[in-house]
């Protein structure tokens, strides 16, 4: 029974007014030329009075941090600003009770802070949430948390309740609040998730090891000194669109071989454009990338292909082959590498990303996750030297995440350099030796990943429209930074 009907017994046109449904695949619901005819389209058909409906496309815009975008194509707009998109679509047909299947996904923090925002103002307003999620610290103002495990609901409560047992999340997919995984490891028993709280908490029990912390944030920033022959130079990139705005502008760094990057920012900061620099999907208005100093404009698109790889935010962009195997056999293929050798790579990048024994199946009959590692695996069957992932985690839950990040760090200890764009900061904290932070087309930070979490950089991720996960936030109130969990709890001592 939902909204006192059977939703087997309404149409779609019936419950379309009173039932808002944003999917997780929020490209497929986007179809009009323009954004404001795209939130326009739900009302209009609903009948709403025409003034109504350029209020409430206004409304919404603002809501999503879309104003000033009415005129632009939804095609044109980054993965975060289409899924801005498709909320505000929703929101403007004013639904009794809004379905979110993981609304956040594709967006930074700055942006799953707004929706999470819009969120309570629609319950304050009276409206029903039903959200689907994997990031329970994002969720402590529910009312109710879920656990659905295997198609069946294992846990229901509040969600302090659910985040004190972090193994059963963890166990289910879903990263467990990271506070609780400290509590856990420092045997603290129920204890407050509250950042105020938890730092209590903590004092009370355990004196900081200052000593052991110093000593390896200075073997951090020795081992960041050493030189590496170079794998990739920027030299001033700038890209510029027709009307003459920047896409990036200026960007100078050096890369260099066996390195594990992140690159973080904003929605539309300029991080898959600069990234796309680097494999020659797009040419530069100024400057140049080079690779192994190789102009990336002066090589053969082979050659490009067998140095560089480079996998999509959407890995339904680069599938089109029948068979798993297929699709990897593809690129080392058309590079026309030797028999024997094809077959070496092809049977190692599956297994790599162990998708052994699905040779055969249709990559599209593949969950989201499985997808993901097809496309990963039809980019290492090449043999790169260096791998670029765009949001490589996106949709995919704990479980999945771990696995695509621990198979990542396999290859960048086998000697892969490896780049990859997130907005998932616990991932940087967890994986990256360095982020680069891009802010409005430039490069604002490039550095060790602990002091690009430094309480010295708050401002900084506040402007680039990043918010640092918890546990770093906690370990501040004690002058230190730490990168997850397990190393906060590692910096204290118990009391006497």
């Amino acid at each position: 029974n939902v909204l006192g009907a059977v939703p087997s017994e309404r149409t779609v046109a019936e419950a379309a007014g009173s039932v808002g449904f944003v999917f997780q695949e929020f490209e497929n619901q986007l179809f009009s030329t323009n954004v404001e005819q795209e939130v326009a389209f739900g009302p209009e058909n609903l009948g709403v009075d025409p003034d109504e409906i350029r209020s409430r496309v206004a409304e919404c815009l603002r809501l999503v941090g879309l104003s000033g975008f009415e005129n632009r194509e939804p095609a044109t707009l980054s993965g975060g600003e289409k899924q801005r998109l498709a909320i505000a679509s929703v929101l403007s047909m004013k639904p009794d009770l809004l379905l979110l299947d993981e609304p956040t996904t594709d967006l930074d923090p700055e942006g799953r802070a707004s929706v999470h925002r819009i969120i309570r103002s629609l319950r304050a307003a009276g409206a029903t949430i039903l959200l689907v999620e994997h990031d329970v610290e994002s969720l402590l103002d529910f009312d109710v948390l879920a656990l659905m495990q295997c198609g069946k609901i294992k846990m229901q409560g509040s969600p302090s309740a659910l985040c004190a047992d972090p193994k059963l999340l963890s166990d289910a997919g879903v990263r467990p609040h990271q506070i609780a995984v400290a509590y856990k490891k420092l045997d603290i028993q129920d204890a407050p998730l509250d950042l105020d709280e938890a730092r209590r908490a903590v004092n009370e029990r355990f004196t900081p090891d200052r000593e052991r912390y110093s000593a390896i944030v200075e073997q951090e920033r020795r081992d960041a000194q050493k030189e590496r022959p170079s794998e990739i130079e920027a030299c001033e990139l700038t890209h510029s669109f027709e009307r003459g705005s920047f896409a990036i502008h200026d960007v100078s760094l050096k890369v260099g071989q066996g390195e594990f990057v992140a690159i973080v920012g904003r929605n539309g900061s300029g991080k898959t454009t600069f990234a796309k620099h680097l494999n020659g999907l797009l040419k530069p208005s100024e400057g140049k990338a080079i690779i192994r100093e190789r102009d990336v404009q002066k090589m053969r698109l082979s050659e490009l292909a067998r140095r560089v790889g480079f996998v999509f935010q959407n890995p339904d962009s680069q599938i089109f082959c029948e068979t798993v195997e297929e699709e990897v056999r593809f690129g080392p293929r058309n590079l026309l590498f030797s028999e024997n050798e094809m077959r070496r790579l092809v049977d190692g990048a599956i297994e790599t990303v162990d998708l052994k024994g699905k040779e055969k199946s249709d990559p599209f009959c593949l969950t989201k996750g499985e997808r993901q590692r097809v496309a990963i695996a039809s980019t290492l069957s090449c043999d790169p030297d260096l791998l670029i992932l765009d949001e490589p985690t996106t949709g995919l839950d704990f479980t999945q995440e771990r696995r695509v990040m621990s198979m990542l760090s396999q290859l960048n200890h086998l000697g892969k350099t490896i780049l990859f764009i997130t907005h998932s900061l616990w991932l940087v904290l967890h994986y990256a030796k360095r982020v680069v932070c891009f802010s409005d087309g430039s490069v604002v930070f490039d550095g060790p990943v602990r002091d690009f979490f430094s309480p010295e950089n708050d401002s900084l991720l506040a402007d680039a429209g990043l918010v640092p996960p918890k546990i770093v936030e906690l370990s501040h109130r004690f002058g230190m930074t730490a990168l997850s969990a397990s190393e906060f709890a590692s910096f204290f001592t118990r009391r006497g």
